[in-house]
């Protein structure tokens, strides 16, 4: 009896002397004195694990409830989540994280320093991939999604504020480059690899838009700026846009920069587009003027250079020629300092026409025939505009008489010689063709 009493002793006094020496381990201030793998044996928590000071793992955790941490966690390998990681706190992530399941939600700020893998190459500081398999009607997929609001009832206080749902900054700081060097502030691509589907492309679509009952001074729905404190040499453009079509197939419709004007009420929009200079304080007219407001110069047209509203166009297809169809109307004074160059329209043939129709200012006359070809009454059909002039020339070899008809005041009948190149100029006045002159050569 005595022996089972003392061997029932010195078991309960060897657990508790062993509790004691794992209690002391466990929680000990010193973290030295822990180190995981040391142990031979597993761990099982089934409640709750707490560590006042550090643990240190240098093996893989398994963790399959929740993990509250107060203290920083530091991963210097990968951590792999299986269901949802919230982190609260500012978060130094130095490793990959993997999230098979669920999101990862972080409340507060986010920190990533960006460190390339070699020298050459692509290299990506942030990866977003995944698949674009949204099939349901109305599904919308996003590799990246930015929501940011100031919230309902807040007031802005003071006008040096400017919030942006991105905002992305690149600078180079090297010393020497080399030609062909391109340092890009945003990159974007849209593209489609698949002949079997027909998306609309769109490289980016960027919207201001101002809610109903909302209200606001100024709205851009795009602000392209570019600033020469330093020195460019070459070239300065606020905006480039280059259409490079590889294929034979012309589209329906080809536009370098198509402005459409889709408003629903309202009197219309004033201006399409508006060229300005607007120097700022401590400027001067001369330092913002343009040497050109449109330059086609660079430009090959091979219709015309610019179509109007109406369907005429002006073209300088032939160097040194402006030509413009349709009628012009000038509401001022027309200087000339050089030529006014009537173009000669087509000879007309008057044998057999009893009243001359002519088809420009300039108009060449004929007879394809033998003896005078003289005009009826009236002799020349009327003007289209109020002061119309008209210029005829007898180019023939025979004589035509231009009678002195209802709607001509010549003071008498006008022979215009064969031969000669006689000629006779007259002005509409809306009634009449009132002679101003002629010439019997």
């Amino acid at each position: 009896m005595r022996d089972r009493t003392r061997r029932s002793i010195w078991l309960i006094l060897s657990l508790l002397v062993t509790f004691l020496v794992v209690a002391g381990v466990v929680f000990a201030d010193n973290p030295d004195r822990f180190r995981a793998q040391r142990q031979r044996f597993d761990w099982i928590v089934t409640r709750r694990l707490n560590v006042s000071n550090q643990a240190i793992f240098s093996g893989d955790v398994d963790v399959s409830g929740d993990v509250d941490v107060t203290g920083d966690v530091t991963f210097d390998d990968d951590m792999i989540v299986g269901g949802d990681l919230t982190v609260e706190g500012d978060s130094d992530l130095y490793g990959e994280i993997t999230s098979s399941e669920a999101a990862i939600t972080m409340t507060d700020l986010v920190h990533i320093t960006g460190a390339r893998d070699g020298t050459t190459g692509y290299d990506y500081f942030v990866t977003v991939e995944g698949d674009l398999d949204g099939l349901g009607n109305g599904a919308k997929t996003y590799g990246q999604y930015i929501s940011v609001e100031r919230p309902v009832g807040s007031s802005v206080q003071h006008g040096n504020i400017d919030d942006a749902g991105l905002k992305v900054r690149v600078e180079t700081n090297a010393i020497t480059t080399t030609a062909g060097y391109v340092l890009n502030g945003m990159d974007v691509q849209a593209k489609t690899d698949n002949n079997s589907m027909q998306p609309t492309l769109r490289g980016a679509q960027i919207t201001a838009d101002t809610d109903t009952g909302s209200y606001t001074d100024y709205a851009y729905g795009l602000r392209v700026y570019v600033e020469g404190e330093g020195v460019i040499t070459t070239t300065m453009q606020v905006a480039d846009f280059e259409l490079s079509r590889q294929q034979t197939t012309d589209p329906t419709y080809e536009y370098g920069v198509n402005i459409r004007n889709t408003s629903r009420a309202g009197g219309g929009a004033d201006v399409a587009l508006r060229i300005e200079s607007s120097y700022g304080a401590g400027g001067a007219a001369a330092d913002d003027n343009w040497d050109y407001l449109i330059d086609m110069d660079p430009a090959d047209a091979a219709v015309a250079d610019i179509r109007l509203s109406q369907g005429e166009t002006i073209d300088n297809l032939v160097d040194g020629t402006i030509r413009a169809t349709g009628n012009l109307s000038v509401t001022e004074s027309v200087g000339v300092s050089s030529w006014l160059w009537t173009y000669p329209a087509a000879t007309l043939d008057i044998t057999n026409t009893n009243t001359i129709t002519p088809t420009g200012s300039y108009q060449p006359l004929s007879v394809n025939g033998v003896g005078t070809a003289t005009t009826g009454d009236p002799s020349i059909s009327d003007g289209v505009h109020l002061g119309d002039i008209l210029i005829l020339v007898n180019t023939d070899d025979q004589d035509i008489v231009i009678v002195d008809a209802q709607n001509t005041k010549s003071g008498g009948d006008i022979t215009l010689s064969a031969d000669n190149d006689d000629s006779v100029m007259y002005i509409w006045d809306g009634s009449d063709w009132v002679c101003l002159g002629f010439h019997d050569n």
